[in-house]
């Protein structure tokens, strides 16, 4: 453990350093959303192979950010936040000047090597070194900042990629990332790391990132190259290979990236694979709204992004007072209220998809964040109680690997669901708007939101299994 350094640090510029750190990297998450059928036309590609530009930061998310905060530890908090900003910097730079569709998505999983060293050391910068009564206040700061971020990505994206480019998402970025760079240089203590000795996992880091990516891989190309092809065969076979070298290696590993003891206690396992299903289907729509409003409604780029700013503020606003409301109903009704509300929102979604405006599209965007907004932090405050007191840490970092994995997930489910249903309706994805519009596009999206109304029908069931934890967090 690090020490803690002297306290003649402007805590508020701490918190503002860290803070810009968690925003920048939370922004980027959301940031392509709407700009991924402008990024398809300009480098005349698919939707299988473009969506890998929003899925690989989600994937190098998923499996390193459990390792950056371990190498904080070995090498300490700041080196390794100074390292984020710089290398952040540097793959979004790239990103703007990318010649091609594959190496945008290339710098893009170098951005989220960035990303994961800020998300991964950002709390523990604000645990080590805030007084006591000030750490709440820090961290809450930190946990609004991220949602913040990812709600207005989407919409920086759409009006900056509608008047400018796309390539202008990145380069906003840039001086950003300078500034924070020199901010945390200025303002984080240094400190030389404790004598504890860290042991860095590095096999089960690397087996998680491969499992994960290639069963991405497979589904993402399992259409254009066949369910039963010899490739994707191969793939998903290698996959699986990959995952049973990570659960025998985290089983024999003195220091584990995921430590499998904690998955004995069944209500901690329902809770984190209800919140895992919850965030492939909030991701994953997010892209299917995204293209449903841009091709089959007409709606303007900035609209659009508008448009997906309503659920991410909505859950934003609400999610506070849902912990609260938690405290005194408990949290399971909450997640299941939650499910069931979603569920619903789908369930119009799936019937009108042909005729949705403006006006009944927002409504129901707002009923979605609201229910994603009562769901989480009761989903947070399951999974915290039925981990043991000393296992509170881990918890989280197992808590946000889930979920970052469910939203690369969900990208690539929805996305190949959608492109699936249109093709086996007789009918070939469009990346631009068409008038009118043909009967296999509306019929594509209404079976894909069909999918999230049963995915989320199934997360109602999985919820009403898991226990009111008996300890207080």
């Amino acid at each position: 453990m690090e020490g803690r350094g002297n306290r003649d640090y402007p805590v508020k510029w701490l918190i503002f350093t860290v803070g810009l750190g968690v925003f920048i990297g939370s922004f980027n998450i959301s940031l392509l959303n709407v700009s991924l059928p402008s990024i398809a036309l300009y480098f005349d590609s698919n939707l299988s192979t473009v969506s890998w530009a929003l899925v690989i930061y989600l994937v190098v998310l998923s499996g390193t950010i459990l390792a950056f905060g371990r190498l904080a530890d070995i090498k300490g908090v700041k080196k390794i936040f100074i390292s984020g900003f710089a290398v952040f910097t540097a793959g979004t730079f790239l990103c703007g000047f990318s010649p091609g569709i594959h190496f945008l998505i290339f710098f893009r999983m170098v951005q989220a090597v960035g990303g994961a060293m800020l998300s991964a050391t950002a709390p523990v910068i604000i645990v080590n070194f805030l007084p006591k009564e000030e750490k709440g206040f820090g961290l809450g700061i930190i946990a609004t900042l991220a949602t913040t971020g990812i709600a207005l990505g989407a919409v920086a994206g759409g009006i900056i990629t509608s008047f400018a480019g796309w390539q202008y998402i990145f380069f906003f970025c840039v001086p950003i990332g300078i500034a924070g760079m020199l901010l945390a240089y200025r303002f984080i203590p240094k400190i030389t790391p404790g004598t504890k000795v860290w042991s860095f996992d590095i096999p089960g880091t690397f087996f998680m990132v491969l499992g994960i990516s290639t069963l991405l891989l497979g589904l993402n190309k399992g259409r254009e190259f066949g369910w039963t092809s010899t490739p994707i065969v191969a793939v998903f076979v290698l996959s699986a290979i990959f995952w049973i070298a990570f659960v025998v290696w985290e089983n024999r590993a003195s220091e584990p990236v995921l430590d499998f003891r904690l998955f004995g206690n069944n209500s901690f396992v329902l809770a984190n694979v209800s919140g895992f299903m919850i965030k492939t289907v909030f991701t994953g729509i997010i892209l299917i709204f995204t293209l449903y409003f841009e091709i089959v409604k007409g709606f303007d780029l900035a609209l659009v992004g508008l448009l997906l700013l309503i659920p991410a503020t909505v859950s934003m606003i609400v999610a506070p007072f849902a912990g609260k409301v938690s405290d005194k109903v408990g949290s399971k009704m909450l997640c299941t209220s939650g499910c069931l509300t979603v569920t619903m929102v789908f369930l119009i979604f799936s019937l009108f998809a042909g005729i949705m405006g403006y006006i009944f599209s927002a409504l129901a965007l707002a009923v979605f964040g609201f229910s994603m907004g009562i769901f989480l932090t009761p989903n947070r405050k399951l999974i915290l109680g039925h981990s043991p007191p000393d296992k509170k840490g881990v918890s989280s970092g197992i808590m946000k690997t889930f979920g970052n994995f469910g939203s690369a997930l969900g990208i690539v489910v929805f996305g190949t669901a959608l492109e699936e249903i249109i093709g086996i309706s007789g009918g070939e994805m469009y990346m631009a708007p068409v008038q009118p519009v043909p009967e296999f596009m509306v019929t594509g999206f209404t079976y894909t939101f069909a999918i999230a109304l049963m995915i989320c029908l199934a997360t109602t069931v999985l919820t009403f299994f898991v226990k009111e934890p008996e300890q207080e967090l």
